[in-house]
């Protein structure tokens, strides 16, 4: 009798399930790298000082990205497939990363894993975590830029340099003695930028410590104006400074290549840390 049941259940069954998948079944998952991603941050933030707590922040952004990427039911809630324990992760044991250059080495990896909607969080985190600390720029660059997209996105770069240092000119001369001290620091955290990538492009030999240091002359792109008080001259040195770090840190995440993301996101570093 058992035997003359089975094949009737199983086509019920079979009916039953021809339009599901797996996923409809038990519902969906956190992303598997995304999660490996949190744990590590997790770990991590057992350290003290500002990189512990950077990375805290770090582990729950990414469970965060985890439960998003996993959608939401029709009354809006995440399918209890996709709970996430925060309190086991910051649990987990698994070693601190033993340096930021090993952090950054994990995320380039993972950034060719995770869902390609995910990559600039993952990589947002690397750039925050390296700009904890004074951020060497020797790090960078050791090989040359020979790939023809990431050549072109570094002289598109260069030019940036080059227009945010033509428009702090400008500001020096409305600038009070704080934000002339800013001024400088910019200036010449710009030069160390455009020293190393110069120096990864082909060429770059041709490049003289005289171009170097004087920008070509730009126009003001939009909504940037050339400043006529102090005022407008802090509001212009902080708009171009963060507009330069946008792009730094849009081309770590827009990356087609390992060599050139790991090298975009120390320069991203070194221009958000200033």
């Amino acid at each position: 009798m058992n035997k003359l049941l089975a094949a009737p259940v199983a086509v019920v069954l079979a009916v039953s399930l021809a339009g599901c998948t797996v996923m409809d079944i038990v519902g969906p998952r956190p992303n598997r790298e995304i999660m490996a991603l949190s744990r590590q941050a997790a770990a991590d933030g057992a350290l003290d000082g500002a990189y512990g707590e950077l990375r805290r922040f770090h582990s729950q952004q990414l469970i965060d990205e985890a439960l998003r990427l996993c959608g939401t039911q029709p009354d809006g809630t995440v399918p209890s497939s996709c709970d996430v324990d925060a309190a086991e992760l910051a649990g987990a044991e698994l070693p601190t990363a033993e340096s930021v250059d090993n952090l950054v080495t994990a995320t380039i990896a993972a950034a060719g894993r995770v869902p390609a909607e995910s990559v600039d969080v993952v990589v947002a985190q690397a750039i925050d975590a390296v700009a904890v600390e004074e951020v060497d720029l020797e790090s960078v660059g050791l090989t040359e830029v020979a790939d023809e997209a990431a050549v072109l996105r570094a002289r598109e770069l260069l030019l940036a340099e080059d227009q945010l240092r033509y428009g702090l000119t400008f500001a020096l001369a409305y600038a009070d003695d704080g934000l002339r001290g800013r001024i400088y620091d910019l200036l010449e955290a710009s030069r160390e930028r455009v020293v190393a990538l110069k120096a990864l492009l082909p060429e770059s030999s041709a490049q003289s410590p005289e171009q170097i240091d004087t920008p070509a002359a730009y126009t003001f792109r939009e909504p940037d104006t050339e400043p006529a008080s102090t005022e407008e001259a802090a509001q212009l040195v902080s708009d171009l400074q963060r507009g330069l770090v946008d792009q730094w840190r849009l081309a770590a995440a827009q990356a087609d290549n390992d060599a050139w993301r790991r090298d975009a996101i120390y320069f991203a570093a070194h221009a958000q840390r200033v």
